[in-house]
């Protein structure tokens, strides 16, 4: 059994995840709760939670954290859907912005999928931080405008964004860069036309091999924080700055 959590408001979606977790465990006090995120999940694990099942009620909830942050885990995770769903086990997943064809794959086999996505308030500002756009800082940084890119992302943090919010902005940029540099439609790039027009355009900014080393980086920058070896926030500054 698959429930899907996803969307921009990292916020909400979090905390609904949470909420998700609780209400499984008032219904399902014998379950055992199992957290993954991309430094602690194995390719390994997997048959393991799918098969590790009690005889009349599920045996274990699972949450999988962000793992679509390495492209292994995504890729592995999407090729076994079926699986997940046909578990007697409960996979909670949580991501961020999920591309067109991976959210159409969720929707053939997840129980439910709630997606939640900051949205502008009636002042003018964006969800319940206000201020800018957590998409302006993405578009700063397909320009390779830095002096804009370092101004939002100062904002931002003042806002009370996260830096793991802050990084899922930036890092989604990057991989819609990646796909529409290498596609010659949106279609083929998996991605919505609005928003595959200005990763083409952003494309320009960079050679290939500079768009590839800076998602390489923004996943060394998410394992080192996680694994103790940085705090993410003056990471992803370091990287910014040197963009």
């Amino acid at each position: 059994m698959i429930y899907l959590i996803y969307g921009s408001d990292t916020e909400m979606a979090r905390t609904k995840e949470r909420a998700l977790v609780d209400s499984l465990v008032v219904k399902k006090p014998d379950a055992s709760v199992g957290r993954y995120n991309a430094d602690t999940f194995q390719l390994g694990l997997l048959d393991e939670l799918i098969g590790g099942q009690g005889l009349f009620v599920a045996r274990l909830i699972v949450e999988l954290d962000r793992l679509f942050i390495n492209e292994e885990f995504q890729e592995f995770i999407l090729e076994n859907l079926e699986r997940l769903a046909a578990s007697e086990n409960i996979f909670i997943i949580l991501e961020e912005k999920l591309l067109k064809p991976e959210l159409k794959k969720f929707e053939k086999h997840a129980k439910k999928i709630q997606e939640y996505e900051l949205k502008k308030d009636e002042s003018g500002g964006w969800g319940k931080k206000g201020g800018t756009s957590p998409f302006a800082l993405a578009d700063a940084l397909g320009r390779r405008d830095k002096k804009q890119l370092w101004a939002l992302y100062i904002q931002q943090k003042e806002n009370g964004s996260v830096a793991e919010e802050l990084h899922g902005s930036l890092f989604w940029q990057i991989k819609s860069i990646l796909l529409a540099g290498q596609a010659g439609s949106a279609e083929a790039a998996g991605l919505k036309p609005f928003v595959y027009g200005k990763a083409k355009q952003f494309a320009g900014n960079f050679s290939a091999g500079e768009i590839k080393t800076l998602s390489k980086n923004m996943v060394s920058i998410y394992h080192d924080a996680h694994r103790g070896m940085g705090d993410l926030d003056l990471l992803l500054e370091k990287l910014i700055l040197e963009l």
